[in-house]
C-alpha cells in the first residue's frame, strides 16, 4: 500500500485514493481521500477517511471484502 494507490470501498461504491500512511498509537493507519461525493456514514478526520492498515489488508484478502484494488 503506497500513496497514490486507488481502492474501491465496495459498501459505498466509492473510489478512494491513498493520501497518507501514518503510524498512530493504535497501529499503522491509512488515510483515504474520497473521489466524488464521499462516503456517507463514515467518520472523517481532517477531510480524510482513516482505516487501520491491517483491516484494509484483511478485507482485500476476502472474496467479498469491503475493499478492492483498482
Amino acid at each position: 500500500m503506497k500513496i497514490g494507490d486507488i481502492y474501491i470501498h465496495t459498501i459505498t461504491n466509492t473510489r478512494l485514493r491513498v493520501e497518507e500512511v501514518m503510524e498512530t498509537p493504535t497501529g499503522p493507519t491509512v488515510y483515504f481521500k474520497a473521489k466524488g461525493n464521499g462516503m456517507n456514514g463514515y467518520a472523517k478526520e481532517r477531510g480524510y477517511y482513516p482505516f487501520p492498515v491491517n483491516y484494509v489488508e484483511e478485507e482485500l484478502e476476502k472474496e467479498n471484502g469491503s475493499f478492492k484494488r483498482v
